[in-house]
C-alpha cells in the first residue's frame, strides 16, 4: 500500500458521489498562514492546538471544573474554572498589528452577579458577556487592555443586540490597530454573529477604542498594535473569574490578522467532525468533514485511519439510508492510498492539519461526497473496511450512521 506526507481535503480527490456533481463558486481568501491557534477539543489529544500558523504548542490545560468531552470544551460558574496557556513568548497569541478572534459557543444562565469572561489575555484584551435584566440573554463586550471596569476601555460589541442563552453562536471579533495621534494607540472593532456559521450578521464598526488605560513602569503602548507588548508574556485564558453563566466552547480561533467577512462562512464550517471513537481498531472510521454550501450544495468527507500499510486496500462502504424518505444501494468506495496526515485546502481559508495520531490510528484514508443538496437531511450508513494482501475479502471496521444537513453535521452514532 503506498503512503503520502499529507492529504489536502477539498483537493484533487473527486470521487464519484451519491449525488450528481456539480461545480462550486470560487473560494474566500486563505488565513491558514494567520491562524495562529486552533482548539477543537476533539481527537486523542482534545487540548492540543490545531492552528496551521502556529509557531509554539499552545496546549491548554484545564483548571477546576473545566471539562471536554465528545468535542466541546465545559467551563463552570466559579472562579478556579477555566482553561489556559501559561507564560506565552509573544510569537503566537502575543502582539500584533490586528487580530480575530472566532469561537462557536453557548451560553447557560446562572446568575446576574458576576460578568461571563468568554476569552482573555492579561493586560491584553478580554471578551465578556453580561446579562440582561430580564435574564434571558446577554450582552457581548471587548475591553482593550481587560480593563472591563473603565468605561474609556469596555465596548458594546453588538450594540443593543442581544444573545440568547441556550442559543450555540459562531462569534468573529476583528480589532485592527490604528494611529489617529501618534502616541495615544487606539482600535476599531467589528463583530460578527451567526447562528448556523453560513449566515453572519456584522456590527457597525467600533473606531478608534481606546487602546490602553493603565499606565506605569514596563507599560509602554506600542502605535499600530491591539495591545502592547508588556502583555506578550502573560497568560491566555477560555473562561476566567467568577461567571454568570457557563460556558461551552465546540471551537476556538486565534487569527493574528484582520479576517475578511467573505471568509467566516468558511472558517467556521472548515473542520473535522470527530466521531468520538477513541477505540484503537483497524480500520476504524474518525469523522468528517464539511465544506461551506455553495450554490445550494456541499460536500462530506468522511475519515479513517488504518494500524499500517500492510493491506492491499482500504476504503469505504457506504449507504444512503435516508433522504426524503429515500434509501440507495451500498457502494464500495476503494483507495490503495493512505496518509500520516490531512490539512484543509491551501485555497480557503481557516485550514486546520490534523495528523494520523491526533485521530487515533497510524495513517489515515478519506472519501469526498460532493454536491450533497441543502433541502433534506442525509443520513450515510459508513462503515471502513480493509482487504489483507492477498486476500480478496473486505473485513468491515465498527459502522456509524451520519446524519448531515445543509453543511452542517447532525450527527454521528456508533452502530
Amino acid at each position: 500500500m503506498k503512503k503520502t506526507i499529507a492529504f489536502v481535503l477539498f483537493a484533487a480527490l473527486l470521487i464519484s458521489a451519491v449525488i450528481p456533481v456539480n461545480i462550486f463558486a470560487e473560494e474566500p481568501k486563505d488565513y491558514a498562514d494567520n491562524l495562529v491557534a486552533y482548539w477543537d477539543f476533539e481527537s486523542s489529544k482534545p487540548l492540543n492546538d490545531k492552528g496551521t500558523g502556529s509557531t509554539e504548542a499552545n496546549t491548554l490545560t484545564a483548571q477546576g471544573n473545566a471539562t471536554y468531552a465528545n468535542g466541546v470544551a465545559t467551563i463552570g460558574t466559579t472562579a478556579s474554572d477555566f482553561f489556559q496557556i501559561n507564560s506565552q513568548t509573544g510569537k503566537d497569541v502575543g502582539q500584533s498589528q490586528a487580530l480575530t478572534l472566532g469561537f462557536k459557543v453557548n451560553l447557560t444562565y446562572e446568575s446576574t452577579t458576576a460578568n461571563t469572561f468568554l476569552i482573555s489575555k492579561t493586560n491584553g484584551f478580554s471578551v465578556f458577556a453580561t446579562t440582561t435584566s430580564d435574564k434571558t440573554g446577554y450582552e457581548l463586550f471587548w475591553a482593550n487592555d481587560a480593563l472591563h471596569t473603565n468605561a474609556i476601555c469596555k465596548y458594546d460589541i453588538f450594540g443593543d443586540t442581544v444573545l440568547s442563552y441556550g442559543q450555540e453562536y459562531y462569534i468573529f471579533i476583528v480589532v485592527e490597530a490604528k494611529v489617529v495621534t501618534a502616541g495615544t494607540p487606539v482600535n476599531d472593532i467589528t463583530g460578527y454573529y451567526s447562528t448556523d456559521g453560513q449566515t453572519f450578521t456584522a456590527a457597525e464598526t467600533l473606531e478608534n477604542t481606546t487602546h490602553a488605560y493603565v499606565t506605569g513602569a514596563n507599560r509602554v503602548c506600542e502605535d499600530g498594535y491591539v495591545f502592547g507588548s508588556y502583555a506578550n508574556k502573560a497568560n491566555f485564558y477560555l473562561g476566567s473569574s467568577k461567571k454568570g453563566a457557563s460556558i461551552k466552547f465546540d471551537d476556538v480561533w486565534y487569527f493574528n490578522t484582520a479576517v475578511s467577512a467573505d471568509s467566516l462562512s468558511t472558517i467556521a464550517l472548515h473542520r473535522m467532525h470527530g466521531a468520538g471513537n477513541t477505540a484503537a481498531d483497524a480500520p476504524a472510521y474518525r469523522g468528517c468533514q464539511v465544506s461551506a454550501v455553495a450554490s445550494g450544495k456541499f460536500s462530506t468527507r468522511f475519515v479513517g485511519t488504518v494500524d499500517s500499510t500492510a493491506y492491499a486496500e482500504v476504503g469505504f462502504e457506504i449507504t444512503v439510508t435516508n433522504y426524503n424518505g429515500a434509501s440507495g444501494q451500498m457502494k464500495v468506495y476503494d483507495t490503495n492510498t493512505v496518509y500520516s496526515s490531512i490539512v484543509g485546502s491551501t485555497e480557503v481559508g481557516g485550514s486546520v492539519t490534523y495528523t494520523a495520531e491526533d485521530l487515533g490510528g497510524t495513517y489515515i484514508f478519506a472519501l469526498s461526497v460532493n454536491n450533497i443538496p441543502t433541502d433534506k437531511a442525509v443520513e450515510f450508513l459508513i462503515t471502513p473496511y480493509y482487504i489483507a494482501v492477498g486476500g480478496t475479502e473486505r473485513v468491515p471496521g465498527a459502522e456509524y450512521t451520519v446524519t448531515v444537513f445543509n453543511g452542517n453535521v447532525v450527527s454521528q452514532t456508533a452502530n
